[in-house]
């Protein structure tokens, strides 16, 4: 349908003295719908939190039984917009805001102990042979 039937098709002359239909119409429409964004600006968040496990799927709402919105992998930073009990909305690195439960993220620090843990190494292993020895 394009966007001539949106707009009136009222004929005006252009500065150069063409004859044209409605484009100045279709110029505002498309500038206005340009610059349209889908839903409230976002709100400047209150906390973060990283992904615990290793896929966690953000929801809509708080139930269950509501779709999820965005798919997210443990160590993901999320920006906490809302509380409500146990429950946050977050927003995820792609911006997709959702729901989720407070015991599936971890807090800075914990992030940052689980990074330097595997920073350090595997943990040394202990000796091969025979048991040690129980006191009786």
């Amino acid at each position: 349908m394009g966007l001539s039937g949106l707009a009136p098709a009222l004929p005006y002359k252009c500065a150069l003295g063409f004859q044209e239909q409605g484009s100045k119409w279709r110029s505002a429409l498309a500038l206005c719908l340009g610059g349209c964004r889908s839903g409230p600006p976002p709100g400047p968040p209150i906390g973060e939190a990283y992904v615990g496990p290793a896929v966690l799927k953000i929801r809509g709402d708080i139930p269950l039984q509501s779709p999820p919105v965005a798919t997210v992998k443990h160590g993901d930073r999320l920006e906490i917009l809302q509380t409500k009990r146990r429950f946050l909305r977050v927003r995820t690195p792609a911006g997709a805001e959702g729901w989720t439960d407070e015991r599936h993220l971890l807090s800075t620090a914990d992030m940052s102990a689980l990074r330097e843990l595997s920073r350090a190494g595997p943990p040394p292993c202990r000796r091969r042979g025979r048991p040690p020895p129980t006191a009786n």
